[in-house]
């Protein structure tokens, strides 16, 4: 699939994308061996599709042509594993998934990184954000209003920005009128 990524890479930087999010994780340990997958279509069990993930070389393809097409190229991670491969393609920010900001030791390992981050907080506790962003000192860290519910319900969006507002009183809230949606904006990126 990676002799495509050139081309793709070209469409989205004309088309102004900004740039592409990898994730990045064992699949023995993000997933049971028997878990069955949530997704449509889905075959198999979830282990057996997540060991379909690219390898390290073809993720070095992705950003290479990242590079080569002026988008940036980032990654979610889910394991140290995962960090170390962020790591070693020079990814500049890690995004972490709602269901991760509880994995301390993750969460820790990422803060020596120093690199940005940004938290997703699903359906968080104000005091798990609060946690997470101490755990994630001294990166500059961006927590996401993000849903585990597709389409979102208004009410349950501004819920969501309601608690990282009260768990991350340093954020500037902002209304982005051409998009209309709610947009945060951190002080310390």
């Amino acid at each position: 699939a990676c002799w495509t990524t050139a081309g793709s890479l070209r469409q989205a930087s004309r088309a102004g994308c900004w740039g592409v999010k990898a994730q990045f994780y064992t699949a023995d340990t993000i997933a049971s061996p028997t878990a069955k997958p949530y997704w449509t279509g889905g075959q198999g069990t979830q282990r057996d599709n997540y060991r379909r993930q690219l390898q390290p070389d073809e993720w070095a393809v992705v950003r290479e042509a990242c590079d080569r097409h002026g988008v940036h190229f980032l990654a979610s991670v889910f394991d140290r594993q995962a960090l170390a491969l962020s790591e070693s393609l020079g990814c500049e920010n890690i995004k972490i998934a709602s269901w991760e900001i509880t994995n301390r030791p993750l969460l820790e390992a990422v803060a020596q990184t120093g690199r940005t981050v940004l938290l997703s907080c699903g359906a968080s506790y104000e005091w798990e954000i609060r946690r997470a962003l101490h755990w994630l000192e001294p990166c500059p860290t961006l927590p996401m209003a993000c849903s585990l519910e597709y389409p979102t319900p208004p009410v349950r969006a501004m819920a969501s920005v309601t608690v990282i507002a009260t768990a991350a009183p340093r954020l500037q809230f902002r209304k982005c009128t051409t998009c209309r949606v709610s947009c945060l904006r951190s002080l310390s990126i």
